[in-house]
């Protein structure tokens, strides 16, 4: 029941007083619709108020939203609990049961789980996909003992034993074949010599 600007008074009021505290999004309607909750206001404070943690407090029917909540960046999650949501009063109908609270805090953890980190490495998991699935450079037609690799002697495919990764074609081309390289053979340091450009380290 507040715009930003408020928001932004309430914090620097607060921060006079205690450091200690968090600031939860939240939509004062019961139940809320979920094209009224806006999750990217959950952003928006993450980037505004980078000094305290920012959550969501929601008041919408079910979990789905409130996980979410998670992904966007909430440390803090409340919602209320009810053990009848046929008991007189606005906030049972929106609220949890025990065994949706259960299935909140179990979807939280596995989305905490999976956010990971802004990288992006090739995991230990993906090996076994890779070993039967990972692209590699071969040869599109025979290539004979000191021929110099051009592109039209270039496929990608899958092929094993694999040779080199597609992101390093453009260190072989002109390169001389230091052993004759049959149709769909993998090309490999072993079988290029890479002296005519850098050797990847792969």
């Amino acid at each position: 029941m507040a715009d930003f600007d408020t928001v932004v008074a309430a914090h620097n009021i607060l921060k006079k007083h205690n450091s200690t505290f968090a600031l939860l999004h939240c939509v004062s309607a019961y139940p809320t619709f979920p094209e009224d909750v806006n999750l990217s206001v959950i952003q928006l404070y993450k980037k505004r108020f980078p000094d305290i943690p920012i959550g969501y407090s929601g008041h919408e029917e079910g979990i789905v939203i409130a996980i979410a909540a998670v992904a966007y960046g909430a440390k803090i999650i409340e919602k209320h609990f009810t053990l009848d949501k046929n008991m007189k009063g606005t906030d049972h109908q929106c609220s949890l049961n025990p065994q949706e609270m259960k299935e909140l805090v179990n979807g939280i953890r596995t989305v905490e789980a999976a956010i990971g980190v802004p990288t992006k490495n090739f995991l230990p998991s993906e090996v076994a996909c890779n070993t039967k699935l990972g692209k590699t450079i071969v040869s599109s037609r025979d290539i004979e003992e000191g021929s110099l690799i051009s592109m039209s002697d270039i496929a990608i495919k899958v092929s094993r034993p694999p040779g080199l990764q597609p992101k390093y074609l453009s260190s072989i081309l002109d390169c001389k074949a230091t052993q004759k390289i049959p149709k769909d053979g993998p090309i490999s340091k072993e079988n290029v010599d890479m002296n005519c450009s850098v050797c990847p380290n792969e």
